[in-house]
């Protein structure tokens, strides 16, 4: 019996060993080189180690374009009920979509690689590409693409068309309240605004977000979301005159300080806005991946009865 346990004992020491060794395994940076080394000079290590991280660094962001359209996808299934023969078409949009916008990102990453491997050191080289990451380009996403949008629109029938564009016109209303509600969240904190004042102020954040949000896509990573101090500029388009019939002089005052630090990251934005508009565009809200930057940690939103609840 004593053996019996002790052989139980042993297998799963072994089997926790093992299943560790696995995870430290899978969580070490992948930076082995097709090359030893030593056999490479100075300037061949600095290129294979770009090569690598370009290479690794493609796969990721492709698998990251590849499930956001997954999700995508999801949702026309859930929400017009396409049959798999319908949805086969809509999966080979999206592997074209995302192929064709992995071309543009191809090319930025590849430039600021190279700009961040000039003039240094093998080692240097790969500490900064560590550090530097994945780029972030300002190209359309796959979904708003034309090639995805003209075959969603043709895989649809017109009550399917209709059903979808009432989901995502909901989702842009979502959207819309929940970036207001922290707004006027964030300034009962700072300014402690009575029920009446958050009443009234919540309109003109509402409309301030609808207006601008679509212009900062400059500050949005669509893998991360949008840290929630970049959404403190959109308090530089509620009208002046309202806020000072609205808050106490102090309060104003209070005011000020919270938008003051951001009027100049503002400028970019009011630019931004005033090129759409007399382009006559119509640019989506930017999709944030359902979540917040706030001090740092990325926090998924929901929103329930009109009430928002960020999940910890």
């Amino acid at each position: 019996m004593m053996k019996s346990a002790l052989a139980i004992f042993l297998l799963l020491i072994l089997t926790v060993s093992s299943e560790a060794q696995q995870i430290i395994k899978a969580e070490a940076p992948g930076w082995d080189l097709p090359v030893p080394a030593e056999q490479l000079t100075e300037a061949e290590l600095i290129q294979q180690t770009i090569s690598l991280h370009l290479s690794q660094t493609d796969a990721e962001q492709a698998q990251h374009l590849r499930q956001s359209m997954d999700i995508v996808i999801g949702d026309v299934r859930r929400v017009a009920g396409l049959p798999k023969e319908r949805l086969r078409t809509l999966e080979i949009a999206a592997k074209g979509a995302v192929d064709r916008n992995m071309e543009a990102w191809r090319t930025a990453q590849e430039n600021q690689v190279r700009q961040q491997a000039q003039g240094t050191t093998a080692k240097a080289v790969r500490q900064r590409l560590e550090a530097t990451g994945i780029m972030s380009v300002g190209n359309e996403p796959p979904e708003e693409s034309i090639m995805w949008k003209e075959t969603l629109a043709n895989a649809l029938t017109p009550e399917e068309r209709s059903k979808w564009t009432q989901a995502e016109e909901g989702r842009n209303a979502y959207r819309l309240q929940a970036v207001s509600k922290l707004l006027v969240a964030e300034l009962d904190r700072q300014l402690g605004l009575t029920l009446t004042q958050c009443e009234k102020i919540e309109p003109l954040t509402t409309q301030a977000v609808r207006d601008y949000l679509p212009d900062m896509s400059a500050y949005i990573d669509r893998g991360n979301g949008i840290d929630f101090r970049m959404l403190l500029l959109l308090l530089n388009a509620v009208p002046q005159a309202d806020t000072q019939t609205i808050l106490t002089p102090s309060q104003y005052g209070k005011w000020n300080q919270v938008i003051a630090d951001y009027r100049g990251w503002w400028q970019s934005v009011e630019q931004s806005h005033r090129s759409r508009i007399q382009s006559g565009g119509a640019q989506p809200l930017p999709k944030t991946g359902g979540g917040l930057i706030i001090n740092g940690r990325r926090l998924p939103i929901i929103i329930n009865g009109g009430n928002l609840i960020l999940k910890k």
